[in-house]
């Protein structure tokens, strides 16, 4: 098997955490031929397995998408980047123009697309990686999927993996730095934790450690295929359960507002893009 990495608009974070499955990076060495952090290798050439890392930015970086999308048998959407948007999509708020002019103060030689697009926008996806970075126990075990044709599917919320004790409470606002009761609920203490919409697979690690959960492996399958609902909306009305009182959306949507730049399954109603169309107007998300 000739396994290929290849690097979009991305921080490299998820070829970082490649290189932690540690042994079983070394079990695969001999099998990877092109991955530029990893090896010297000059071109990407046919492969069984292509992971891509990064979103889709500019007119090069689809090019070479569309370039290992011809050389892939199986094509793998490494990294939320890849699958959803990522931190990339968080410059989806302001014009290409007026991202090219603040940050170089001069014209580039390529030129920026609208977004920061999701690979599967453009072409065939065959698995998804998510994650800002995948863990490298999901990368290991998505490997040895890879390798025995057995790819794990995980369609249960974080909170599976979680172990807080839900408790219906009532609070006044949402919380952001008070020290939170270790045992309880985030989502129940008030803290905008997307735990409850977030597909799992993490081991729930920042949760454990008292941090909400900030959505980075996306909606989960029952809230992507729920009717003109995305994860945000679904998050709003479930704190305004749970916590009893009302909840701002854009105190839900300032979270990860621009980071999955996905449409979503094509869903009709998405206050995502609300979120988004004020923010290339200027508003306040």
């Amino acid at each position: 098997m000739k396994i290929g990495i290849v690097k979009l608009a991305s921080c490299s974070g998820c070829q970082i955490a490649l290189l932690d499955t540690h042994e079983k990076l070394l079990e695969i060495a001999d099998k990877v031929v092109y991955a530029p952090l990893i090896k010297d290798a000059r071109e990407l050439p046919d492969c069984d397995v292509v992971l891509v890392e990064g979103a889709v930015r500019t007119e090069h970086e689809l090019e070479v998408l569309k370039r290992a999308r011809e050389r892939a048998k199986k094509l793998v959407a490494f990294g939320s980047c890849s699958a959803l948007g990522g931190i990339s999509g968080m410059g989806s708020i302001h014009k290409p123009e007026k991202l090219i002019e603040d940050i170089y103060g001069r014209d580039l030689d390529y030129k920026l697309l609208d977004f920061a697009y999701p690979i599967d926008r453009f072409v065939e996806v065959d698995y998804y990686l998510p994650g800002c970075p995948p863990t490298p126990e999901l990368i290991s075990k998505f490997i040895d999927g890879i390798l025995n044709g057995r790819v794990e599917r995980h369609d249960y919320p974080v909170c599976a993996e979680c172990g807080r004790l839900v408790v219906h409470t009532k609070i006044d606002n949402i919380k952001k730095t008070e020290l939170p009761d270790p045992k309880v609920c985030l989502l129940s203490q008030g803290y905008v934790c997307l735990g409850s919409v977030t597909r799992g697979g993490c081991r729930a690690i920042c949760t454990k450690a008292g941090v909400p959960c900030r959505g980075c492996r996306g909606p989960t399958d029952k809230v992507m295929v729920m009717p003109c609902k995305d994860y945000l909306t679904e998050l709003h009305d479930r704190i305004e359960r749970i916590a009893g009182f009302d909840v701002k959306f854009n105190d839900v949507a300032s979270i990860y507002a621009f980071v999955f730049t996905s449409d979503m399954m094509d869903k009709l109603v998405s206050r995502i893009k609300e979120v988004i169309r004020k923010g290339r107007r200027g508003g306040r998300a």
